[in-house]
């Protein structure tokens, strides 16, 4: 594309006169009408293609615009031609321009209504630029070899593993972006440009991110996670909470998907890998990175991901990282202890080890203090994460399991506890209500209360407590959790464990609509 900085003052006759002596014209000075077609014509268009055959050009470039106009300027006569500029008040040709029309590159001068017969009134094929979004609009569509996944969505998994496995050399690619962005808009020559937050400052905190990160084995892809996150998109589920929406999304696919550490993310508007994964290492929005910070996570080894249109941004892309497919063998064993009935008739094999690891508590609180002390390095913040675990978010940080510790340390022995049925029953009726419902708390929807439900079968109770943890999976997580008693300020359910006057237990552990599992402990005395 010619810029044409001078200017030359030419009557439409003059500019015949020029055309039939040289056969162009370099004049971008246009007649009112013709720079007013012209205008219009690409008035509402982000780009053009730029193609000038007596210059060499072989094959088009792309321009991207921001700015398009027309200004007067005098043309001698006591009259006003036109020039026609684009960004920053660049003043070009119009017949080094084209358009898109239905479909076919055509010349905006010839359009417009200026002659030239050694200019073709639209591009052929050959002369078409390689055009990254349009490109990225094919790669959209096209299925892969890699199925379920398009394209596009093949090329992002395969950028994710890029940057995964060779941090040092993507922050090199990083660094080629920044000489494109003005403050904060990212100005590519071959794609439209790009509002930002932070402009290159994004780009160089990335880099400094990438440069203290080690290399790590890439990323298996997972087809039942891409299909899971596909159907999730198709059908549009909406979030409700997170355990309950994890059953929702995963559970067709990812068996016991709300017990595996799972990270997703969600991205709106970008339909070209590179610039997604870019946008996600400069963390625009998310000022923690925490989906950035997944990639690089040695725990999570599995990714699935899944790209549809959207109406309000133009493209949506939804990927999962996750460190397994199905539970750790551990957590499957809880499972199944769950539906094992134990040496106990009334109670499953879970049941039966969270009474006995009550009563381990209870009995030797010197030794247990040693299985909370272990917990401390998984601490941080506000998050408890354990490994190959989903992090867990506390009310009060590591302070309360501190407080617990020293508890323990101080505390004297208290009596075991005695199975009791009536209680497990009493305890299972709350699950069952509670659980189906997907409501929390010491009442049911009934109105009852704890005292009324142990009542109901045992009248002579005199002294009646209960404890209710939800999410933990483990018999010894869900005792733990309990008696650390985070964000309940008068350590109720610590206190009910190391009530002295209590005599029988029952416990009762199950479905709950929003956390993995619900588990219920009665206490009572007769």
């Amino acid at each position: 594309m010619r810029i044409t900085k001078k200017i030359t003052s030419l009557s439409f006759i003059g500019f015949l006169f020029l055309f039939y002596l040289t056969g162009y014209s370099e004049s971008s000075n246009l007649s009112s009408s013709i720079a007013q077609k012209a205008f219009e014509a690409i008035r509402t268009a982000n780009k053009v293609y730029t193609f000038c055959a007596s210059c060499g050009d072989s094959k088009a470039k792309v321009f991207y615009m921001n700015e398009r106009g027309i200004e007067p300027v005098s043309d001698g006569k006591n009259g006003y031609e036109y020039r026609f500029y684009l960004n920053k008040k660049q003043y070009v040709n119009i017949l080094d321009l084209y358009f898109q029309l239905e479909n076919k590159w055509i010349n905006l001068g010839l359009y417009s209504g200026l002659v030239n017969f050694s200019i073709s009134y639209e591009l052929k094929p050959s002369q078409l630029p390689f055009d990254i979004e349009v490109e990225a609009e094919k790669n959209f569509k096209i299925p892969s070899d890699l199925k379920p996944l398009t394209i596009l969505e093949k090329q992002i998994f395969e950028e994710v593993n890029l940057v995964r496995t060779n941090p040092a050399d993507y922050a090199k690619k990083l660094r080629e972006r920044i000489p494109f962005f003005e403050d904060t808009v990212y100005r590519p020559l071959d794609r439209r440009p790009r509002q930002t937050r932070d402009g290159a400052k994004g780009i160089e905190s990335a880099i400094s991110f990438l440069e203290k990160i080690s290399p790590m084995e890439p990323f298996v892809f997972s087809s039942d996670a891409s299909l899971a996150i596909q159907e999730h998109l198709k059908n549009k589920i909406q979030y409700t909470s997170r355990w309950r929406e994890l059953r929702e999304r995963y559970g067709k696919y990812i068996k016991d998907a709300e017990l595996i550490n799972i990270m997703e993310g969600e991205f709106y508007g970008y339909n070209i890998a590179p610039d997604l994964i870019t946008y996600i290492l400069v963390s625009e929005g998310n000022a923690k990175g925490q989906f950035r910070n997944s990639i690089f996570d040695r725990e999570q080894r599995y990714m699935g991901l899944g790209c549809q249109t959207d109406s309000r941004y133009g493209y949506k892309c939804h990927l999962l990282l996750t460190s397994g497919l199905v539970p750790e063998d551990n957590v499957r064993k809880m499972q199944l202890d769950r539906v094992t009935v134990s040496s106990i008739s009334y109670l499953s094999e879970f049941e039966k080890k969270v009474i006995e690891e009550t009563n381990l508590l209870r009995t030797k609180p010197k030794e247990y203090v040693e299985f909370l002390k272990v917990r401390r390095p998984y601490y941080k913040d506000l998050l408890y994460k354990e490994p190959f675990r989903s992090p867990v978010v506390i009310v009060e940080g590591i302070s309360a399991l501190e407080e617990a510790i020293a508890f323990l340390e101080k505390v004297e022995p208290v009596s075991t506890l005695k199975p009791a049925e009536e209680l497990s029953l009493s305890a299972r009726d709350h699950v069952k209500d509670s659980g189906s419902k997907g409501i929390t708390g010491h009442y049911g929807s009934d109105g009852s209360s704890p005292v009324t439900r142990i009542q109901r079968y045992r009248k002579d109770a005199k002294l009646a407590g209960e404890n209710i943890d939800y999410g933990w999976v483990d018999p010894r997580e869900v005792v733990i959790s309990l008696f650390v008693d985070d964000g309940i300020y008068d350590r109720g359910h610590r206190k009910n464990l190391f009530q002295k006057d209590f005599v029988y237990i029952g416990v009762s552990c199950g479905f709950h609509l929003d956390y993995p599992l619900m588990c219920v402990q009665n206490f009572g005395a007769w």
